[in-house]
């Protein structure tokens, strides 16, 4: 897996690649998107006639992370974890972790999930 930053360097690859969005970050004041560039040859056969469906569960992840949802993206992190040929094992498992200490907490006022750097 490689890791892309910007809807630039997006839709370079885009075409090419299987292309999913991870975590977006604030930098200098502007939200940039960074993104992980996949391999189709790094991934197990038996996942790839699933790819569509995981593609639209992992982007669903992603978006229940920007509006809060937690207890959606747990339970979708523990079946995802095991796909795309374990690639994606460690931004499951750092974003799981990221919920654990976030869930309990009361988000503040417009809370968006965006990384601030």
């Amino acid at each position: 897996m490689n890791i892309i930053l910007g809807d630039d360097a997006y839709q370079t690859v885009k075409d090419k690649y299987l292309v999913l969005e991870l975590d977006t970050f604030l930098i200098k004041g502007e939200p940039i998107k960074s993104y992980c560039v996949l391999d189709a040859g790094d991934l197990p056969l038996s996942e790839m006639q699933d790819l569509p469906l995981w593609e639209e569960n992992h982007n669903k992840i992603i978006s229940n992370w920007h509006k809060g949802n937690f207890e959606f993206c747990e339970q979708m992190i523990e079946h995802a974890q095991t796909r795309w040929g374990g690639n994606l094992r460690s931004f499951y498992s750092t974003m799981h972790d990221k919920i654990q200490d976030l869930k309990d907490q009361q988000l503040p006022e417009g809370w968006d999930g965006i990384v601030v750097k």
